[in-house]
C-alpha cells in the first residue's frame, strides 16, 4: 500500500531543487530497486516483473513525472522533454490496453487512485485526501511556483542514481527477501506484504 507522505514528497522535491542548482554535479542516490520476473513471457510482450523493494520511491517517482507531463500540456509549455515523451517513456505503453498500458500497477487498494491519475482524471476522484492524489497535487504546486522550470526537474529526475537488483526464482524467495528488507522490528500490516506489479519494457530505472 502506498504510504507516503507529504513531508517525504517535500524531501524528494528539495533533493531535485538541489540538484538543478548545481548542474555540473554529480547524482543523487535514493535507493535500491529489488525486483523479480512476474512469470514467464514471450519475446513479443511486455515483460512482467514483480517489484520487491522500492514501490514507494518509485511510485513517487512516477506521480511525480504524471504531474510534470500534465502540467506541461495544461500551461502550453515549450521545453526541450516532451509532454508526450514522459508519458510514453515512463508511465505508459501506448500501444497496450487494460493493465498492460500502464508501466506500474498498484495493489487493489490503491490501483484505480492511480490509473485516474495517469490518466488525468482526478476531479471525479471520490477519495481526494488518498496519498496519491495528495502528493500528486503536491507537485502540481511546486510547478506552478516555477522555481523550476519542466527541464531543469527532467534533468534532476534524471541523476537520481538507484542500485539495481534482479532476482532468480530459482534461487531466492521473494517473500522472505521483502521481509528482510522491511524489518524494521514493526510488524508489516498485511496490505504491505502485497507486492506492486511493475510492467515495463526495461527494469533499468534510471530516469
Amino acid at each position: 500500500m502506498y504510504s507516503w507522505t507529504t513531508s517525504q514528497c517535500e524531501r524528494l522535491w528539495n533533493d531535485l531543487v538541489a540538484l538543478a542548482k548545481d548542474p555540473e554535479g554529480g547524482g543523487h542516490f535514493v535507493g535500491s530497486i529489488v525486483y523479480i520476473e512476474g512469470g514467464l513471457y514471450q519475446v513479443t510482450t511486455i515483460p512482467r516483473l514483480l517489484l520487491i523493494d522500492g514501490q514507494q520511491r518509485l511510485t513517487t517517482i512516477s506521480l511525480l513525472l504524471c504531474a510534470l507531463s500534465n502540467h506541461m500540456t495544461e500551461n502550453a509549455l515549450d521545453s526541450q522533454v516532451k509532454s508526450e515523451t514522459i508519458r510514453n517513456y515512463y508511465l505508459v505503453n501506448r500501444e497496450e490496453d487494460g493493465d498492460l498500458r500502464y508501466k506500474i500497477l498498484l495493489t487493489n487498494a490503491d490501483r484505480a487512485h492511480y490509473v485516474r491519475l495517469i490518466n488525468g482524471d482526478i476531479t471525479t476522484d471520490p477519495d481526494p485526501e488518498n496519498l496519491l492524489v495528495r502528493n500528486y497535487r503536491l507537485f502540481l504546486r511546486k510547478l506552478a511556483d516555477k522555481k523550476l522550470s519542466p527541464d531543469e526537474v527532467y534533468q534532476a529526475i534524471n541523476r537520481l542514481e538507484v542500485v539495481d537488483i534482479s532476482l532468480d526464482r530459482r534461487y531466492d524467495d521473494p517473500q522472505l527477501i521483502f521481509d528482510s528488507l522491511n524489518s524494521t522490528g514493526l510488524d508489516l500490516s498485511e496490505p504491505d506484504r502485497i507486492h506492486a506489479i511493475l510492467r515495463c519494457q526495461s527494469i533499468q530505472v534510471d530516469f
